[in-house]
């Protein structure tokens, strides 16, 4: 994991991560992923604090950025949609993270394309949408802030 694509959705600079609130500047963020693929296995901290986050699986390989805010148009219902890309950026790592502006929001997503395809690009697999580890703006910019710093001591 070498790094992602975002586009900023207010300012329209490409960045690693973007977010947008209405109103509000961008931030940065990241997230992990819960490991199991069917439902969340959520332990009492997660269910004390609004599910907002979502991994989505299995996004097919050359889906770019500005596809998935094609085929997910924001509405103001997110403020994340962060991509990796791979180490040569030539194309994504099958997987993304939104954050939504509500629980409502986020189960909303995950009803609609889990178990669902995007619509470009033959794949065999269909959407995994399951509950990310880290909920929130906050918990996923510090997250981001700690894996940039090992990346940068792993240089070293």
């Amino acid at each position: 994991r070498c790094g992602g694509y975002t586009e900023d959705l207010s300012s329209g600079r490409d960045k690693s991560v973007s977010t947008q609130t209405p109103g509000s500047q961008p931030s940065d963020s990241v997230s992990t992923e819960n490991e199991d693929e069917t439902a969340p296995r959520l332990s009492e901290t997660h269910r004390s604090r609004p599910m907002v986050t979502l991994k989505v699986r299995h996004i097919p390989p050359m889906y770019t950025q500005d596809m998935l805010l094609e085929d997910w148009p924001n509405n103001g219902t997110y403020n994340l949609l962060y991509l990796p890309l791979s180490c040569r950026g030539v194309c994504n790592l099958t997987y993304a993270f939104l954050n939504f502006v509500s629980e409502e929001h986020a189960a909303d997503f995950r009803a609609a394309w889990h178990g669902q395809r995007l619509p470009r690009f033959d794949s065999r697999k269909r959407l995994n949408v399951s509950y990310a580890d880290l909920q929130g703006l906050d918990e996923i910019v510090s997250g981001l802030k700690k894996q940039a710093s090992r990346r940068m001591k792993g240089r070293n």
